[in-house]
């Protein structure tokens, strides 16, 4: 039975140790204007190794797109929340310089999204998936979904 307990432990402290931490948040949830439409992306090292992140923002549609992050923005209908279609098209530009996180270190980006869709009075959902495979041996990971609500139609 101590066995089952320390490798149980053993296993979880690896995990941490060897993992990443991402956060996405707004500043508003409660939208009145365009300009509040963005989204804070922060991510944490928790691995022993290096962790490497492009200096700049590059990122696309969750279904269209191969770069380093991938967002999803879901509109609510009756009661659950579905895909909204892609309603501009996103520069993807090849990943050039990279940051290196290491271990206890953050790192955050700022995504306006006001731009990407025709917004209604409605609520609405995004999150971001962080493909750190591209440059890491690290598993890809999504955001929690964010909440938020339009209170007027958005163009």
């Amino acid at each position: 039975m101590l066995v089952v307990i320390l490798l149980a432990r053993l296993n979880a402290h690896a995990l941490k140790a060897d993992s990443t931490g991402i956060e996405l948040s707004m500043a508003k949830t409660k939208i009145a204007d365009k300009k509040d439409l963005s989204v804070n992306l922060k991510i944490k090292s928790y691995q022993k190794g290096d962790l490497f992140l492009p200096k700049e923002e590059v990122w696309g549609y969750l279904r269209q797109h191969s770069g380093f992050f991938s967002i999803q923005v879901q509109r609510k209908s009756s009661k659950k929340y579905m895909d909204i279609p892609e309603g501009a098209h996103i520069d993807n530009y090849p990943i050039d310089e990279m940051d290196t996180l290491h271990l206890g270190d953050e790192r955050s980006y700022k995504f306006p999204i006001q731009m990407l869709y025709h917004y209604l009075k409605a609520e609405y959902r995004v999150r971001v998936l962080v493909n750190f495979s591209i440059k890491n041996k690290v598993k890809d990971k999504y955001s929690k979904w964010v909440y938020f609500e339009c209170e007027k139609e958005m163009i």
